[in-house]
């Protein structure tokens, strides 16, 4: 005669088992993708493994079920769990424009000043106009439609290395809720419409880096946008255009644990990513390189009209990270020794932080006659550019007429 009481434990030790090596599987992913160490999901895994060679009869494959269903809900525990909301000691820099609002409506009145006498301000000095909060905009195409949890995606990218991120709440001025990831601010949002037709065409036949753009990205059913904001990008620390850049590229890496993602679109420089190279361009360290493979596109067209016979090439997308994009008008089309000097342009003004004014100097043959200022774009899209354009050539001298 079987004894049920015998059947109960067996299933409890199977259901056991199969419900610690899930998540045990689970956790070693998540690590193995993270890029951190799978200790403890091994050890969870193995300590299963011997408690289903032992058996459900001895203590002793009771006692390594025990430690291999704890390791992995430990694990487990720690790989789900969204970041924990922080109200006390957080920088200033950490807060939305909003809390900052907040904070200073619920601030003491100043002390009471001695009154003295106050001199006019002088025109010749006038304040300054505080500069605007930058902001910077991607979109992750998605192979269906999904609506995309905060939380979820928080815990993904503190999986994904960045433990800084974490989830701000709606405030009562209509700040809605957003991620902070240090003193980047990250607002996501959903589309279940996909882009339009020809803004897909334009960008994949920029896209050199990805052959089969169109291909992929034309077969996206939804979208997901992060956009960006800071106070003011600066040369060093936190807030640098190369950190929003990467900020953005952790979004989409982070996005893609539990989202169908199939591509990613910068509408700045009009290129698209594969979803695969998203690690990839994470990894790397020259900033430029990074720049001109998501934030910077290079154009190049033959111009009509009054300035038929010139040729332009310049540079798109930097304009949306707060500097001015570079163009260079020539007589002649754009060589090798053209575009190297472009690029050589760009580093300066992008990694040196040097006014775009003052670049002109790397184009081939460039001298005091060229002409160069802020001029309206030759190139789509339409945006002021510095633009750099080689003097006429000289007319043609007629020989005197033999007497």
């Amino acid at each position: 005669m079987v004894n049920p009481g015998l059947n109960i434990w067996l299933g409890l030790f199977a259901v056991m088992g199969t419900l610690g090596f899930a998540s045990a599987l689970y956790s070693l992913v998540a690590s193995i993708r993270s890029r951190r160490s799978p200790v403890l999901e091994c050890a969870a895994i193995i300590a299963l493994g011997a408690a289903w060679w032992i058996g459900h009869v001895s203590a002793f494959g009771w006692l390594a079920m025990v430690v291999g269903v704890g390791l992995s809900a430990l694990r487990l525990k720690g790989a789900t769990a969204p970041a924990p909301s922080e109200t006390s000691g957080v920088e200033p820099s950490d807060l939305s424009k909003a809390d900052l609002l907040q904070v200073a409506e619920t601030a003491a009145p100043p002390m009471p000043r001695a009154k003295t006498s106050e001199a006019s301000p002088s025109p010749a000095t006038p304040k300054q106009p505080s500069m605007p909060p930058q902001t910077y905009t991607t979109i992750a195409l998605l192979g269906s439609s999904l609506k995309v949890s905060l939380e979820v995606l928080c815990a993904s990218l503190r999986r994904g290395g960045e433990r800084r991120a974490e989830v701000r709440a709606a405030t009562q001025r209509g700040s809605p809720a957003h991620l902070m990831i240090g003193p980047i601010r990250l607002d996501v949002a959903s589309d279940a419409q996909s882009l339009p037709r020809q803004t897909l065409e334009d960008a994949a036949a920029q896209s050199f880096d990805w052959p089969d753009a169109l291909a992929v990205a034309g077969t996206h059913a939804a979208q997901v946008s992060f956009t960006t904001t800071v106070a003011g990008y600066e040369r060093t620390g936190d807030t640098t255009r190369d950190a929003v850049l990467r900020a953005h590229l952790q979004a989409h890496a982070a996005l893609a644990e539990f989202a169908p993602v199939i591509g990613a679109c910068y509408p700045a420089s009009g290129l698209l990513i594969d979803a695969k190279n998203v690690s990839r361009l994470l990894a790397e360290s020259d900033p430029l390189r990074l720049l001109s493979a998501t934030g910077l596109g290079y154009r190049a067209s033959s111009l009509e009209g009054d300035k038929a016979g010139c040729h332009c090439c310049g540079t798109v997308g930097l304009n949306d990270l707060g500097l001015m994009d570079i163009e260079i008008v020539t007589r002649e089309e754009p060589d090798d020794d053209l575009t190297n000097a472009l690029v050589r342009m760009v580093r300066r003004v992008y990694e040196a932080g040097e006014d775009a004014a003052r670049v002109g100097d790397e184009v081939p043959g460039y001298d005091e006659s060229w002409t160069s200022g802020p001029a309206a774009s030759f190139l789509q899209p339409d945006r002021q550019v510095m633009r750099f354009e080689e003097p006429e050539p000289p007319p043609p001298v007629e020989e005197a007429a033999s007497s």
